[in-house]
């Protein structure tokens, strides 16, 4: 006998996948001026700055991810990377 939970689980699943499809396929209609990873970058932004260390924990990502995306947003002027003061290294 199936667990209800689980079929709940695989039914959800199903839903947002469907939901992320549609809202990508709106996205790319619209022209919109950042990816959706753009956006989650700078939801984390928004109470301060944080190194790309931290954001790449917060968001679950590889650090070379968030290096290439915030590069991208720097790009089209929404953030200002600067060197860490207390290390060199690390922006």
């Amino acid at each position: 006998m199936a667990d209800p939970r689980e079929d709940a689980v695989a039914r959800l699943e199903h839903e947002l996948g469907s939901l992320v499809r549609r809202l990508e396929t709106n996205y790319r209609r619209r022209g919109h001026p950042m990816e959706r990873a753009h956006y989650l970058l700078l939801t984390c932004l928004a109470d301060g700055e944080k190194s790309t260390g931290e954001i790449a924990w917060a968001l679950g990502l590889d650090h070379s991810t968030v290096v290439r995306q915030l590069a991208a947003v720097e790009d089209r002027g929404f953030v200002h990377r600067q060197r860490n003061p207390r290390d060199g290294r690390s922006a």
